[in-house]
């Protein structure tokens, strides 16, 4: 397929994906019954919507993509921008746990890209994959990166950069990424387990033996666009705009189902908090309200009107307790919280 033919696949992509959002019907999040503990530490107006955000697992520094493909990263600690990288339109990044690397995944390129945030230069390609890097994140203590691209899930040594294991993820149905195949992409390094969305079901791998179990939401609501793991690797929490579903992997039974719409959803690395971007479906008065919530409960701890549009990307640090936010006015804000 060229370029040229991918890009309008894909912006056709962002179109039913926005307009699902837009007209979809169900519960929303109450912006006016909650009272505020989070607190603006840094806003940044980068001048075009920000379409993804990542925060250094350490909270020294955090990084935007925008929808011109260009990546921005910020120190949390003197709030000043550090570098700018044109690493192309897409909707892969990751930024490592010290803060030193940048890893990107850009439309039409069936590579990922790494990046040396102190000098802006790209220091690895790898690939080829079996589509463009859809997911990525870096392991807790930055020995692996993992890339999710559709139908393969890869492991990759950052200190050769060389390949290190590969999952297959089932084909994606209808071609490209419409069956949300490689949205998705979580961790638990304490069991061991990968998780890997596609279409409406969670694919949860066992990385010792390559063993893989399936588990779809019962309310069959399609294309999961994130996942992670929570109390110990032992449950599973996936969604997008339209629900959550939250299961317990032991028995597969489900323990949070039905919660209000999640736009994009962001889970801290101990698993304690979400933080979940407020919905505009249908004009509604949460649009570019944050809320910090109790990831297992879904209980709202905190929000915040911070945004003055949709907000479409979130990342959250407990190490230095940071939320960063980032959406359609442009604006990249980080938040702390208590």
């Amino acid at each position: 397929m060229s370029q040229h033919k991918e890009l309008h696949r894909v912006q056709d992509l962002a179109r039913i994906y926005r307009d699902y959002f837009k007209h979809y019907r169900g519960e929303r999040i109450s912006a006016s019954s909650h009272s505020s503990n989070l607190s603006l530490v840094h806003d940044h107006n980068l001048g075009s919507p920000i379409q993804m955000c990542t925060i250094a697992a350490q909270g020294r520094a955090y990084a935007t993509l925008d929808e011109n493909g260009l990546v921005t990263v910020m120190s949390a600690t003197e709030g000043t921008i550090t570098t700018k990288i044109s690493a192309g339109v897409g909707r892969g990044l990751a930024i490592s746990a010290d803060g030193n690397f940048i890893a990107t995944g850009a439309l039409g390129d069936e590579f990922a890209r790494v990046w040396d945030v102190k000098h802006g230069t790209q220091v690895a390609v790898l690939g080829p994959l079996t589509y463009m890097a859809m997911c990525l994140k870096f392991a807790d203590d930055d020995s692996l990166l993992y890339v999710n691209s559709n139908t393969e899930l890869s492991l990759w040594n950052t200190k050769t950069w060389q390949k290190q294991a590969g999952f297959a993820n089932p084909p994606a149905a209808g071609g490209g990424d419409l069956s949300g195949n490689g949205w998705g992409l979580d961790l638990s390094e304490s069991t061991g387990l990968l998780a890997s969305t596609f279409g409406s079901s969670v694919r949860i791998w066992k990385v010792s033996d390559s063993t893989y179990r399936d588990f779809t939401d019962p309310s069959n609501i399609a294309l999961k666009f994130w996942v992670y793991f929570v109390q110990n690797g032992s449950r599973v929490i996936s969604g997008q705009h339209g629900g959550i579903y939250g299961f317990s992997l032991s028995d597969g039974k489900p323990f949070l189902e039905d919660q209000p719409n999640a736009f994009v959803t962001a889970i801290s690395a101990d698993s304690l908090f979400a933080a979940v971007a407020g919905d505009d479906a249908n004009g509604t008065n949460a649009a570019g309200v944050l809320y910090l919530c109790d990831s297992v409960t879904w209980t709202v701890l905190a929000s915040i009107q911070a945004h003055s549009k949709t907000i479409w990307g979130t990342a959250i640090s407990t190490a230095k307790r940071l939320i960063v936010s980032g959406g359609k006015d442009g604006h990249v804000k980080l938040w702390s919280f208590n």
